[in-house]
């Protein structure tokens, strides 16, 4: 399958990331790695990533450069012959002392183009790739960047607050090859699976089997990814009378009781996600209080692309403890839930399908009580 959204890469790259620096910057490929050759670890690398790398089914490596970038990324060929060869790889990736590794699937049937710059042969007959990037690497070039204002720095047309996050150990799969097969692949429910297919291929090709093939396989864990099954919600309150404009403080313990990696959206303001819902049935409708997580250093944070929206990612059988808090502007009494809708609270995110997906989308608490009196006058 030709993908045609790869062949202006290089042009757009230039243009969009790089483009005063163009005319003078110069790119291509290292070659770092050949079949057979066993290669020495990298202090920078995570722990178990050497072993990959030197796994017998290895091929060549590359390292795609570009004289303006941090150059930190790797690929090396997979040449696998059958799912089995594809699950000892998974089963090592796994092994990797890191909680980004993934699988990726894309639509062709051998390796193609990588990174900007780095043309595979065609004929070669691989069905997968390992790629990762430095981290550490990034930082030190993102540090020399120069600064045109506090906090800020500049590199081509882009302003920068922090270090661009590195290429996660991945392994990917060329669907296309007859030796991925989804029926026997083993990948564990902790591990991210996410595909590459470009925008094009998408709408001219609806109907190709190897797409709709990746969709389906993807579907299920993509599901569980945005929904809240699997969260178990249970809130206190230190204690239940309040006056107005008393800050009301709901303690929430956040577990995920799955065997899988749970992302739980966080918004530092009001307004999204967190609900305190009158009654015991209802689930949409009431106060949206302002969240604030009780972080520990092991759990991992990570921006959804919505400023100033947050991940927290939650390892299986772990918890997180949630502050919700809001000040009343009148008397009430309270007794309802809490209700987590990790999209937007009420959207219609699910479309056609109606009220009940969104419902089973979202996490519920125990219920509980709490009274709102008015002030004493002065």
């Amino acid at each position: 399958m030709k993908n045609k959204s790869l062949a202006f890469i290089p042009k757009l790259f230039c243009a969009l990331l790089f483009a005063p620096l163009c005319a003078m910057a110069i790119s291509s490929t290292a070659k770092i790695a050949s079949e057979g050759q066993a290669l020495p670890t990298d202090p920078d690398w995570p722990k178990g990533v050497v072993e990959l790398v030197n796994d017998p089914l290895r091929t060549d490596g590359w390292n795609p450069w570009f004289s303006e970038w941090p150059n930190d990324v790797y690929h090396y060929g997979m040449r696998v012959r059958n799912a089995e060869d594809i699950n000892h790889l998974i089963t090592k990736l796994a092994a990797i002392q890191t909680t980004n590794a993934q699988v990726c699937l894309r639509p062709e049937k051998e390796v193609g183009p990588l990174g900007f710059t780095t043309r595979i042969e065609k004929g070669n007959g691989l069905a997968a790739t390992f790629s990762f990037g430095n981290q550490k690497r990034i930082n030190q070039w993102f540090e020399h960047l120069p600064e045109i204002e506090p906090g800020v720095k500049k590199f081509g047309v882009h302003r920068l607050t922090k270090p661009p996050e590195a290429l996660p150990p991945t392994l990917t799969l060329y669907v296309g090859h007859a030796a991925v097969d989804f029926e026997k692949l083993q990948i564990p429910k902790t591990m991210k699976v996410i595909s590459e297919i470009s925008d094009s291929d998408r709408k001219e090709q609806l109907d190709d089997p190897t797409i709709k093939a990746i969709g389906k396989f993807i579907a299920p864990r993509k599901s569980d990814e945005n929904s809240a099954k699997g969260l178990q919600i249970h809130c206190s309150l230190l204690k239940t009378n309040f006056t107005v404009g008393e800050a009301v403080n709901v303690w929430c313990a956040v577990t995920n009781s799955t065997d899988s990696v749970k992302p739980i959206v966080w918004h530092p303001s009001s307004g999204s996600h967190y609900c305190l819902v009158r009654g015991e049935t209802n689930w949409t409708g009431g106060v949206l209080p302002q969240v604030i997580p009780q972080l520990r250093e092991p759990i991992k944070i990570k921006s959804t692309g919505w400023s100033p929206e947050y991940l927290l990612y939650l390892s299986p059988h772990s918890s997180v403890t949630l502050l919700l808090t809001y000040r009343p502007d009148v008397p009430e009494k309270f007794k309802g839930r809490v209700v987590y809708d990790p999209m937007t609270h009420g959207g219609k995110i699910f479309g056609a399908e109606g009220e009940e997906k969104l419902k089973e989308a979202c996490a519920f608490s125990n219920t509980f009580e709490y009274e709102v009196a008015a002030g004493e006058k002065k």
